[in-house]
């Protein structure tokens, strides 16, 4: 049986990339993985894979979207944080990647089906879909911390969280 070809459509930031694409995907048999940034030329279609992922939204002309699925193509939608970008967040309003919410709910509508970091975000928009919790690969050096003496609060963030954590202030203002 041939692999299964799924391109991976590379999103903007490297903990969503590592965590919910490159780290799983990585550890899969059965699928032939190419990760690419969006589909510009002839060199790479949609219809050259059988499943296309992404992440959320993607800055690119829904147009290869509708030629996917006319293809047949599988296409899965990830959301690893909010759908309605709070004006913090670092995607909200930015001026090299934009990302609308408008936009997200666009890609989210043409998903075969949704992959999501935990059930609340799939019940906070009434979506049908899997929990499909980040890899986290434990024996990667990235988790090698020494003990230290103190209390250590630790948590895997991207810069998205900046805020939230922001909030720990009068938590541990040490």
């Amino acid at each position: 049986m041939d692999k299964r070809k799924v391109a991976i459509i590379k999103p903007t930031s490297e903990g969503v990339y590592y965590h919910r694409f490159l780290t799983p995907f990585a550890l899969m048999q059965d699928v032939d993985v190419t990760v690419i940034d969006g589909f510009h030329n002839d060199h790479c279609r949609p219809d050259m894979f059988d499943v296309i992922i992404f992440s959320r939204g993607i800055n690119q002309e829904l147009a290869w979207l509708d030629y996917a699925k006319e293809k047949g193509v599988k296409i899965i939608v990830d959301i690893d944080d909010a759908i309605d970008l709070h004006f913090r967040h670092p995607k909200f309003n930015h001026l090299y990647t934009p990302i609308s919410s408008d936009h997200i709910k666009k890609c989210i509508a043409y998903a075969d089906d949704i992959w999501a970091s935990n059930q609340h975000i799939l019940g906070a928009y009434g979506l049908q879909g899997k929990v499909v919790p980040n890899a986290l690969n434990y024996e990667d050096e990235q988790w090698n911390i020494p003990k230290q003496p103190s209390t250590l609060l630790g948590g895997v963030f991207g810069d998205s969280r900046a805020f939230d954590l922001y909030e720990f202030r009068n938590i541990y203002p040490d």
